[in-house]
């Protein structure tokens, strides 16, 4: 029989691959690693939760945005450990949750440079708000 959801999963590959296309403008100015594009079915599956929490490309625009208002985030740690795009989709730790909670506690100011108290983690866990 035909698969009914298989428009969806078309819509739903798209709008990976439009994510990970902010990733690399994003990733470009902050000097973090690109996404290889087209977006593999193991990343895609593990974005799925997060996008169906978060829709839309504005709300991953200003998810992606906030990466880099933590400068942990962007190597300025004493690992010099950066963030990249499966970080933000980590399964249980939920980082592009975080990083939204950033962005809107900043209200999109690029201010993060001088967020002392602002920091996170390789594993995600250490993030006080």
């Amino acid at each position: 029989p035909p698969n009914p959801q298989k428009g969806d999963v078309g819509i739903f590959e798209t709008r990976c691959n439009d994510i990970a296309k902010v990733w690399n403008d994003y990733a470009e100015d902050y000097k973090l690693t690109k996404v290889k594009t087209p977006i593999s079915k193991d990343r895609m599956d593990r974005m799925k939760a997060a996008l169906k929490e978060f829709s839309t490309i504005d709300d991953w625009s200003k998810i992606i945005c906030a990466v880099g208002l933590n400068e942990f985030n962007l190597g300025r740690n004493d690992r010099a450990w950066k963030a990249d795009f499966d970080w933000l989709f980590h399964k249980t730790k939920f980082n592009y949750r975080k990083m939204w909670e950033l962005y809107e506690s900043t209200n999109g100011e690029n201010d993060g440079f001088k967020q002392a108290g602002a920091q996170s983690s390789e594993d995600g866990d250490a993030f006080p708000f």
